[in-house]
């Protein structure tokens, strides 16, 4: 099978992501290094990692595993340090030869180069993150300067930076004072008046019609004698409806 050139960009996804899979692969190494390994990422992480496998040449034109992949497997990340500076300065030939001064460069000339490579915009961010990243972890020297990059969230187009909005302070409700009447939706009320000032009131509350025909008969029958009985006053007969 002929060699493929499988490098369109450098590494432009996180070196932690790198380095976790490789993790993956210490206990058990596969015959074959493709997606279906990385089947927790999403579709775009996934390409970015298999651009950065094919970039760094951990895995072969046939998509075995290389033998630095094996390597790298081979001891924790904390030892990884030695095996990432021989592989970095291999691969990133552009940053390592010539007159292009890692250790007093700054971040627009190192960005010109990956700009060289024809890659723009937020990808050139990213491949500048992972170099970065790389290099710090396997003991290269680099520039003082690069180490003020930052990973972040490009801002979507017409946003502004503002003042966070004053949020209308939420007094709590007050509370409705209690009524003393029980908690019915209505009564009724019948009353009489007798001599020497004595008043009888009968008040029904709840629902009237749940009650039996024997308990129904009896109440009414209540108020019938109630509203009949002769007396100095008038019988007073009326329905209310508690106070909200």
């Amino acid at each position: 099978m002929e060699t493929q050139d499988r490098r369109p960009a450098p590494p432009y996804l996180s070196f932690t992501t790198l380095n976790n899979f490789i993790d993956g692969l210490a206990v058990h190494m596969p015959t074959r290094i493709d997606k279906s390994l990385m089947k927790s990422m999403s579709g775009a992480s996934q390409a970015a990692l298999v651009s950065a496998l094919d970039y760094l040449g951990l895995r072969t034109s046939d998509d075995k595993p290389s033998a630095d992949l094996v390597k790298l497997a081979g001891v924790a990340a904390a030892d990884r340090g030695p095996l990432w500076k021989v592989l970095i300065t291999a691969k990133y030939p552009f940053l390592f030869e010539g007159d292009f001064d890692l250790k007093r460069a700054t971040q627009g000339e190192l960005d010109e180069r990956f700009r060289s490579l024809d890659i723009s915009g937020e990808t050139i961010r990213k491949c500048v993150a992972f170099f970065v990243a790389a290099a710090q972890a396997s003991g290269i020297e680099i520039s003082p300067r690069f180490r003020s990059i930052k990973s972040r969230a490009p801002r979507s187009p017409g946003a502004r930076t503002s003042s966070p909005r004053r949020r209308r302070r939420q007094e709590p409700a007050a509370e409705s004072p209690r009524s003393t009447q029980p908690d019915n939706s209505s009564y009724l009320a019948a009353s009489v008046s007798f001599d020497g000032g004595v008043t009888a009131e009968l008040r029904i509350m709840g629902n009237a019609f749940a009650l039996s025909a024997t308990d129904r008969e009896a109440l009414f029958g209540w108020i019938d004698k109630m509203k009949s009985h002769k007396s100095s006053g008038s019988t007073d007969s009326k329905s209310a409806t508690p106070a909200s």
